[in-house]
């Protein structure tokens, strides 16, 4: 039987103008938050391919992340595209580098500054977004580690914590929508008691002659 021709991937110039390329940039917005995750900018927005073997067809959490400019910038000059990666492994485990899929050296966990979904998410089943983990080398680590936020390092230990917060938060929500609807119940006004009419005799006076 005659081999499968492989179908060609596009190239990236052609590719990144292209209407395909539009569509998986609002689904990677939409899958992963649109702020820096690095940084936590909301300005000059953009979206860094880890590697290009996905080209054409990206899994947005495995093949994609959202950066800032400045991000974006100081990473590439550190480490340019074809240092990247040369095709989708995924990084769920935190063997290869979320940013350039690297696996040569040991990753420090971050967790990104962005809201993504979580999987099995869908209209019929929401669940709510959560901060997911960074594995970061150190070669990334080099390119953008003034930029990383501190305070985000060890994201299991601040995961729990915001996932508690929120927990707390939605418990709150509910608790004042009982409230408000306790109070939108109208009173029960008792029926209006009238006090019983008090007749006075007066007898009549002595007159005397």
């Amino acid at each position: 039987m005659p081999k499968k021709k492989k179908a060609e991937k596009p190239i990236y110039k052609e590719y990144i103008v292209s209407p395909d390329w539009q569509k998986m940039r609002r689904w990677a917005f939409y899958k992963l938050g649109n702020k820096c995750e690095v940084c936590e900018a909301s300005e000059n927005i953009q979206i860094h391919h880890n590697n290009y073997g996905s080209l054409g067809n990206e899994r947005p959490q495995a093949d994609l992340v959202i950066l800032c400019g400045g991000c974006h910038y100081q990473l590439h000059q550190h480490i340019p595209s074809w240092k990247l990666g040369k095709r989708s492994v995924g990084f769920s485990k935190g063997g290869k580098c979320t940013l350039c899929m690297s696996n040569r050296s040991k990753k420090t966990k971050y967790l990104s500054c962005g809201l993504s979904t979580q999987p099995g998410h869908s209209s019929l089943k929401k669940k709510p977004k959560i901060h997911r983990t960074l594995y970061i080398c150190v070669r990334c680590i080099q390119a953008i580690g003034p930029r990383l936020l501190e305070e985000n390092k060890q994201a299991t230990v601040r995961r729990k914590k915001i996932l508690k917060e929120q927990e707390q938060a939605k418990a709150k929500k509910e608790r004042k929508k009982e409230e408000a609807k306790k109070a939108k119940k109208p009173k029960k006004i008792p029926p209006l008691v009238t006090a019983p009419q008090v007749v006075v005799i007066r007898r009549p006076s002595k007159k005397t002659t």
